[in-house]
């Protein structure tokens, strides 16, 4: 497939800038206000929009750390990680530490639940579908990886979000379910164009789900009381959070400890952070 001459009507975006933004993924809100693409089992066959040529972006991607919340009455919460995306204080990364500090099997099992993953966002057009109506699409980091490879292939791949007739549709075969889900990204044999080139302009913005909630947001999801702001500022150690999900076993250490102020709270490695893959029960 060979790339094509670039339109006015859309930016171009190239190879450096995805190396830039995997290396981002390597290193480092509740989504709703956008048409989502829904996965089929079995073969999806999309393409991935460019950004408009006044975009003041880089990329069509955005890669956000998230968190995956089960809320105390049952509602599920997903939310940019204030710790990762804006180096603030996140109260469920400091009680995923917790948990894991406990020494208890099921209380790191619950840690890991916790801690953000990298989710990456991005424009398309269903091929199945209304190909006049640009759709979110995210995904993690397997069917990441399988684009990374197909935009550094010369010969049988490249820019695959080049509207033009020398750009190319993405097929992602889907199978399994919930963690068990396994996803293969491959080039579309033939290509093809983007007929509604005005597609472009109507995509969605995703930088809003970069976006953490507030400190008092999430502590409200969590079902813990938000500091009086009328008093100073804690300190990161001083806010206590008392989760429904400890065990006894975690509370009762806890309250060893409790008495011990500025002991520095651990932190999750990126390899904890990015070793699960795709969280398939909260797609949208």
């Amino acid at each position: 497939m060979t790339r094509g001459s670039n339109l006015q009507v859309y930016k171009g975006f190239d190879i450096a800038e995805l190396e830039r933004q995997d290396a981002l993924l390597g290193a480092t809100t509740k989504v709703g206000g956008g048409d989502f693409y829904k996965w089929q089992e079995g073969k999806n066959v999309v393409r991935f929009l460019p950004l408009p040529a006044d975009s003041e972006q880089t990329s069509p991607f955005v890669i956000v750390q998230e968190h995956f919340y089960e809320r105390p009455d049952g509602t599920k919460q997903r939310f940019a990680c204030p710790r990762l995306m804006e180096k603030k204080k996140c109260p469920l990364c400091d009680l995923a530490n917790e948990l894991k500090r406990s020494g208890n099997q099921v209380d790191s099992a619950k840690a890991r639940e916790f801690y953000p993953k990298a989710r990456i966002y991005a424009n398309v057009i269903d091929r199945s579908g209304d190909q006049s109506k640009p759709q979110i699409i995210s995904f993690g980091k397997t069917v990441w990886q399988g684009l990374l490879a197909i935009m550094r292939e010369d010969v049988d791949g490249g820019d695959f979000t080049n509207p033009s007739d020398d750009g190319f549709d993405i097929i992602i075969l889907r199978e399994g379910q919930g963690l068990k889900t396994q996803y293969k990204v491959r080039a579309a044999r033939n290509d093809s164009a983007v007929e509604d080139l005005d597609v472009i302009k109507r995509q969605w913005d995703l930088q809003k789900y970069c976006t953490p909630p507030s400190l008092e947001q999430v502590l409200t999801w969590m079902g813990a009381e938000a500091p009086d702001n009328s008093m100073s500022v804690p300190q990161e150690d001083e806010i206590i959070i008392e989760p429904k999900q400890l065990t006894a076993s975690t509370q009762q250490k806890r309250k060893s400890k409790q008495s011990t102020k500025g002991k520095k709270r651990a932190t999750a490695s990126l390899t904890d952070l990015l070793e699960d893959d795709e969280e398939d029960e909260w797609d949208v």
